[in-house]
């Protein structure tokens, strides 16, 4: 349910200059200026802002796909190299043997 309460926003942001500059271009209502060329520039690639958005949007809210291991974390993750090789020593040492 966020994420849909980004998407949307995302989506209105980036489509609505774009028709708007559409059919204001079409109707012949904007003047013929210099001003006008950048505009369009700018305005006609908002459509592909929005879809690199989109994945972006997901990645940062959705933690179970682009942070797997990141809420994870288990004690053995907090202890030193040296402290997890030393356990590993104890539990082999302390393991019976049968001959």
């Amino acid at each position: 349910m966020a994420l849909m309460a980004l998407f949307s926003p995302a989506f209105i942001c980036c489509w609505s200059p774009y028709f708007l500059f559409d059919m204001l271009d079409n109707f012949s209502l904007l003047p013929d200026t210099e001003e006008r060329f950048y505009a369009s520039v700018i305005i006609q690639n908002l459509p592909a802002l929005n879809s690199a958005i989109n994945p972006l949007i997901y990645c940062v809210f959705s933690s179970s796909i682009c942070f797997p291991y990141g809420q994870q974390t288990s004690r053995d993750s907090r202890i030193t190299f040296r402290e997890r090789t030393a356990r590993h020593e104890m539990q082999v040492l302390s393991k019976p043997e049968f001959i």
